[in-house]
């Protein structure tokens, strides 16, 4: 019977500075003093570029067990995740992952392996008390007041406010309001920049002012987090504008924060398994 490896952890996802536990088994044979489990993590800035990518290397940790019994385990082991590591994070070009790792040399030069994603969530943030912000837009005798409820949102929760218009003279032809997630890298020789997700809104302004009234910008639940990397970011942006006859236009940008809800770890949560492939693999 060909070997492989079983990776059983007794929780996929954690946070920065948690601990990792779970167990190592050798289907198909023993364990050995060279049974190995480690724990990797890593950041990839423009992963599908052709031109080049940027991989930062987060933690790369290996332990060797102590795995001599007769019989195939289960060996048990425990990982530290670093205080200070970014929470995992996917898209097209940008990538942070962390995966568990074992490895079982055969001689020879062969090796049984395999590897386990690990999620890393965002720090658990508590709902923080509203924080209103308020912005104006003055040109060509027109005021646009904006009034922003509070500028830190859950994910699935809405950017909500009111808006008054005056003008002087003549009335803009145009309000426009826009809300969006931008990814864009830290280092400039990395031209990607990304709208992830946007919203949009126009106010044709029609009659006398002043003009007022409420807004609202739902985020899906789905939506990404903010968040900071070591070679990239993730900001939220609203941009507000107006629009005269003419063409000339001018506008605002407020940055927003958006973060995920996360419902705590169960006492006894469930477990996740991974086995390798039975083929032995060439190289350590």
């Amino acid at each position: 019977m060909k070997r492989s490896l079983l990776i059983d952890l007794e929780r996929q996802s954690v946070h920065a500075g948690d601990e990792v536990r779970g167990s190592i088994s050798v289907v198909g044979g023993v364990g050995g003093q060279d049974l190995w489990v480690g724990l990797h993590g890593e950041e990839i800035v423009a992963a599908n570029s052709i031109v080049g990518s940027l991989v930062c290397t987060h933690v790369d940790e290996v332990k060797h067990l102590e795995a001599e019994s007769a019989v195939g385990g289960p060996f048990p082991f425990s990982l530290q995740v670093p205080a200070d590591v970014p929470p995992s994070y996917a898209s097209r070009d940008m990538r942070c992952e962390y995966f568990v790792k074992a490895g079982l040399p055969l001689g020879l030069a062969r090796e049984v392996h395999q590897r386990m994603h690990l999620t890393v969530l965002p720090p658990i943030q508590e709902d923080r008390p509203d924080e209103p912000h308020d912005l104006a837009l003055e040109e060509a005798g027109a005021r646009l007041e904006l009034h922003v409820d509070c500028t830190t949102v859950a994910s699935g929760e809405s950017v909500r406010g009111r808006l008054l218009l005056n003008a002087d003279e003549a009335v803009p032809e145009r309000l426009s309001f826009w809300l969006g997630a931008i990814e864009e890298p830290k280092d400039v020789a990395y031209s990607h920049r990304k709208v992830l997700w946007e919203v949009a809104h126009e106010v044709r302004p029609e009659g006398n002012v002043p003009i007022g009234g409420t807004f609202e910008f739902p985020i899906p639940k789905d939506a990404p987090f903010t968040g900071e990397w070591r070679g990239f970011q993730l900001r939220y942006e609203m941009r507000v504008g107006i629009d005269f006859a003419g063409g000339r236009h001018v506008s605002q940008a407020l940055p927003v924060h958006v973060y995920r809800k996360y419902v705590p770890a169960t006492a006894d949560p469930a477990r996740h398994r991974v086995r390798a492939p039975a083929e032995p693999q060439r190289g350590a």
